[in-house]
């Protein structure tokens, strides 16, 4: 189980005093949910924000916009990096340097650009160096990369979006991500076994008509907005006292089955 260790003078912090209900649910989660990694960078969608929050989508993405311009917290492309956590928790010794060094490979150029870009501005030395070394690779694969494409005798560029790909294939419809089904489960009035079962029904669609399609994910919203109405407006931890991810496994666990998450 991860901890993150909060300080009890968050409550007595200016910035933090200043923000409303709302920005203090969706700071608080940022700094604390259980898609933070030891580089403190991180990716996650502002649907999944909101579904674990009760806080609306179109809040959310106002809320992240405000850290970001206040260099709090940062976000860009479904990644958030908390920029001052490294003062309150580091992670030091050789596997976690191997970890962290991992991470930080796995990141997309054009984020890992974007997090150089912060760390330039000064945070950790150590740090940068790291990311200075990675970033040089990255750019010589890249380099590499591009020199093959130019040599491809049809002159076709072919981007492949590696966050996407299990978006690609027709087992998505028999396997959605939890973060997916509560990105459905928030926009559209429809139960978890609703969601499954209009998967299930487009699946076997797909395979006895030979039907194939680029994003099955958007195959299936598109379905979704057919069959179902959109929520007329967000759930709030303020309105009902819980988060939407609660009644969301609430409601599951009261009608059991459905698929794992």
């Amino acid at each position: 189980m991860k901890a993150r260790v909060i300080q009890s003078k968050i409550w007595t912090d200016e910035y933090f005093f200043s923000l409303s209900l709302e920005e203090k649910i969706v700071f608080l989660y940022l700094i604390t949910n259980e898609s933070i990694n030891i580089i403190h960078l991180y990716q996650i969608t502002p649907q999944r924000i909101a579904a674990d929050t009760g806080v609306s989508v179109d809040k959310v993405l106002k809320t992240l916009q405000k850290f970001n311009n206040d260099k709090k917290i940062f976000f860009f492309k479904n990644h958030v990096f908390l920029k001052n956590a490294y003062k309150y928790q580091d992670y030091k010794g050789k596997k976690n340097e191997e970890a962290k060094k991992r991470l930080l490979s796995e990141l997309p150029k054009d984020v890992l650009d974007w997090y150089k870009a912060i760390l330039d501005r000064g945070i950790d030395s150590s740090i940068d160096r790291g990311i200075d070394t990675l970033y040089n690779k990255k750019l010589e694969i890249n380099n590499k990369k591009l020199e093959i494409i130019n040599n491809n005798r049809d002159g076709e560029i072919i981007r492949e979006e590696e966050e996407n790909k299990e978006y690609k294939t027709i087992n998505y419809l028999l396997k959605i991500p939890q973060e997916d089904l509560y990105e459905f489960y928030s926009i559209y009035q429809a139960s978890k076994e609703e969601i499954i079962r209009k998967a299930e029904q487009l699946y076997n669609y797909c395979q006895a008509h030979g039907k194939r399609y680029k994003n099955y994910k958007a195959f299936l919203r598109n379905a979704l907005e057919r069959d179902f109405k959109r929520r007329p407006q967000r759930l709030t931890i303020e309105k009902t006292g819980v988060s939407l991810k609660e009644i969301f496994e609430a409601r599951q666990r009261e009608k059991g089955g459905g698929q794992n998450g």
